[in-house]
């Protein structure tokens, strides 16, 4: 989210790469990073499945030069 008087300027060719976080999940087995953790479990009544797939996502810039910020002049 940003100023809505701002734009963000980026180029498509540079290097950047995704990292993930650790799951925040009681159930989650152990303090390692992946990309998605899947759990489910079931509800009895109304009987149902229900999927739920976590994630912690963060992007990472290598070469910071390739992005910037503006504030429009209107």
């Amino acid at each position: 989210m940003t100023d809505p008087k701002k734009v963000i300027l980026g180029s498509t060719v540079a290097k950047t790469a995704r990292h993930y976080g650790a799951i925040q999940d009681v159930e989650f087995p152990g303090d390692v990073s992946v990309s998605r953790f899947p759990k489910s479990w079931i509800e009895k009544d109304p009987s149902r499945r229900i999927l739920m797939v976590q994630s912690a996502p963060l992007v990472s810039l290598h070469q910071v030069d390739a992005f910037a910020a503006a504030k429009v002049l209107t």
